[in-house]
């Protein structure tokens, strides 16, 4: 099942996490998509990636006001660049307990792509366009996509990934 919230985070919270990546942009803490299961990639485009410990502990806490059952539980957090022509074709994220995604795009159109797709029980499916500060939480193990960046997006698409176990 697929949850929504939106505006999840503090907006302090996500000026902070941009900050600490636009100051350590050009450090070597970053990888790419590149070491990927090559059923995941498909030929997509570069996804530039980064883990945020540091702000785990404070993304977590977000989590357990939501709902307690993440209390005992560990959070791990990225931070990705997704490219024009960067996708992820379908598959699940069943080795985590949760798997979630938070937008921090603004003024994300959907012609530009990287819409969020999954099908539910009923094999239909669903698109959710990325909108500022959206989490969407997948709880157990939902199908899902992310359709193709456009080549004509005017910015990347950015997003914190977030997975709990």
């Amino acid at each position: 099942m697929i949850t929504i919230i939106k505006n999840f985070l503090d907006i302090s919270v996500i000026e902070s996490i941009s900050k600490y990546v636009s100051e350590n942009m050009n450090k070597p803490m970053w990888n790419t998509n590149i070491s990927w299961q090559k059923g995941i990639v498909k030929g997509g485009g570069q996804v530039a990636i980064t883990r945020l410990e540091k702000f785990e502990e404070i993304i977590k806490e977000q989590y357990v006001k939501l709902d307690e059952k993440f209390k005992d539980l560990s959070v791990e957090c990225r931070f990705y660049i997704w490219n024009r022509g960067s996708h992820i074709p379908w598959h699940n994220d069943k080795k985590y307990k949760y798997a979630s995604i938070i937008y921090l795009n603004k003024g994300w159109n959907r012609d530009d792509g990287g819409l969020f797709l999954w099908e539910d029980e009923n094999q239909q499916i669903h698109a959710e366009v990325p909108e500022f500060n959206k989490m969407l939480l997948n709880d157990d193990g939902t199908s899902h996509a992310v359709s193709m960046i456009s080549h004509q997006a005017p910015q990347l698409r950015t997003t914190l990934q977030i997975w709990i176990k």
